[in-house]
């Protein structure tokens, strides 16, 4: 700045010497014309020279700091890139790549990269990128390269006029997520065999009881009333209550046989036995219901009428345990390739994420069952609950191996 101050205190007094010079020219012709155009000519001489002498070495001197600056900071960012050890491409308006890492070399397994153009590697990458840069466009994209697993995300720079392809190589979480999908299918599948071997055995159990147990008491009953047919003196009374206790044993058998192996879902199916299981529900309970199936009836494979048959049990089970509900209702829907399950109720409604947490009660055991048994059988189970609407249950399940159901 000191150098310039020699030069502009020179001009001044050039321009002073100049300008006294023509005003007293001027002074002397005595026209104000002449002696406006030279104080005009005067103003723009000062404006010119100022500018040449102080702003424009001013403005030349900014421009090339703010150069230096920019250069700087992309030799900087060269660096930095450079220095991570994740890929990281550079990519223009054209696709074609203007800078990479040493890392992203050695993803692409490649020696130079530059100018190459982008979807060359990554053909998903093929589209406007111009367009997508102008408006710093930001996506993401999952891929496979040399056996490892990576999450590409490209972001558009507008005021870099370039695109930059930053990799996260997610290799351990692909092999985690893909570990954890096999455990969940093997704990499906063992789930599964539980839930058959449970149901064999309630049927074996149940056979024995009906053709055991429960044929010797029935003869028993019968000899009783012939006993009592006769005439020996034996008092009428004692063997009236014999009877009621054993048609009493003979009933609680039924019931216990009944829960463990309904016989009308083999003979007859779902809807006969669901709706047996409602009226049963309404009589112990006093609870009114409501039962309808929607649709053709078919015949379905004997593992997914027997867990539709289960749910529906659990679920009237809990609501007579927990809900105070005054009505319910079931719906058994038979669409062509799948069948729906809505149980609703007006009682007192719950949090199901809270109770499934809390699975070693009795009701979040219950309601983890159910949904375990149809997410088995690769079905949906949804729950909706307020103490405003009640509950409602929702399962739907895939039809496999129609059969239609007999008259």
């Amino acid at each position: 700045m000191k150098t310039l101050i020699g030069p502009i205190n020179s001009a001044i007094l050039l321009f002073q010497g100049q300008s006294l010079d023509l005003w007293s020219s001027f002074s002397s012709l005595g026209n104000p014309i002449y002696i406006s155009a030279a104080v005009i000519l005067v103003f723009i001489l000062i404006l010119v020279l100022t500018y040449k002498v102080v702003v424009n070495p001013i403005t030349n001197t900014l421009i090339k700091e703010k150069e230096e600056l920019e250069l700087r900071s992309a030799k900087l960012m060269a660096q930095f890139a450079e220095l991570d050890p994740d890929p990281l491409l550079r990519i223009d308006s054209d696709g074609k790549i203007i800078e990479s890492n040493n890392a992203a070399l050695k993803v692409f397994q490649q020696s130079e990269l530059k100018f190459k153009k982008i979807d060359e590697f990554l053909p998903f990458f093929n589209f406007d990128l111009k367009k997508f840069i102008d408006i710093n466009g930001n996506i993401s994209h999952t891929t496979k390269l040399n056996d490892r697993y990576y999450l590409l995300l490209l972001r558009g720079e507008a005021e870099l006029k370039f695109a930059q392809l930053f990799f996260r190589d997610i290799t351990g979480l692909v092999e985690i997520e893909d570990r954890m999908t096999h455990y969940q299918k093997r704990l499906r599948e063992l789930s599964d065999h539980i839930q058959s071997s449970i149901e064999d055995e309630r049927t074996r159990i149940a056979r024995n009881l009906h053709d055991g147990i429960g044929q010797n008491l029935s003869l028993l009953r019968i000899n009783l009333l012939k006993l009592k047919d006769r005439d020996n003196g034996l008092e009428h009374h004692e063997i009236d209550d014999a009877i009621v206790s054993l048609e009493e044993a003979i009933s609680e058998l039924k019931n216990i046989s009944y829960s463990l192996k309904p016989k009308l879902l083999e003979e007859l199916g779902l809807g006969v036995s669901i709706s047996n299981l409602v009226n049963r529900t309404t009589y112990h309970s006093g609870v009114k219901s409501e039962f309808q199936v929607v649709g053709k009836e078919v015949r379905i494979e004997n593992k997914l009428e027997i867990t539709v048959f289960r749910v529906v049990q659990e679920a009237l089970n809990n609501m007579i345990k927990y809900s105070n509900a005054s009505n319910f209702s079931v719906q058994v829907i038979f669409e062509p390739l799948h069948l729906k399950l809505i149980i609703a109720d007006d009682g007192t409604g719950f949090d199901f994420k809270e109770v499934i947490k809390k699975r070693g009660n009795e009701k979040g055991m219950g309601l983890f069952n159910m949904m375990e048994r149809i997410e088995a059988l690769g079905g949906i189970f949804k729950v909706e609950s307020s103490s405003d609407t009640g509950t409602l249950i929702i399962a739907e399940l895939p039809i496999r191996e129609l059969k239609y159901a007999t008259s």
